[in-house]
């Protein structure tokens, strides 16, 4: 009998270090999914975070950009006037070149037709005597 009650004892024993380290174990599980659970809420604010940061910079560049895309147009649109304003003055100038040859040749060959009427009146004359 004192083989039974030692054996006894022994598997007691065994439970109960069996039971213990069960309930550590679950213990630690418990520990275990708190803290997952603990560090994946931190993770997703940080990520809420982040997206938060990335949403505001990315705005931000949006409109920088934007900004910069008006100020170009404008200044493409101003380089355009200077451009059109050179364009109709160079035709300006030689518009006024042009009229100036042609009034000076105009002068000339008016000048000729006023010194060439005596001429042209007495061939009228002696063509209307015969």
């Amino acid at each position: 009998m004192g083989n039974e009650k030692s054996a006894d004892i022994n598997l007691t024993e065994l439970l109960l270090k069996i039971s213990s380290d069960v309930s550590a174990i679950k213990t630690d599980m418990q520990n275990f999914k708190d803290s997952y659970k603990s560090e994946k809420e931190n993770l997703l604010a940080k990520i809420d975070d982040v997206r938060e940061d990335f949403d505001k910079e990315m705005k931000a560049m949006k409109e920088a950009f934007e900004e910069k895309l008006k100020q170009q147009d404008a200044q493409i649109k101003l380089l355009t006037t200077y451009t059109e304003a050179l364009r109709t003055q160079k035709d300006k100038e030689d518009a006024k070149k042009w009229r100036t040859t042609i009034a000076f040749i105009l002068t000339g060959i008016g000048g000729l037709l006023i010194g060439s009427i005596p001429f042209i009146l007495k061939a009228f004359i002696q063509a209307g005597a015969k």
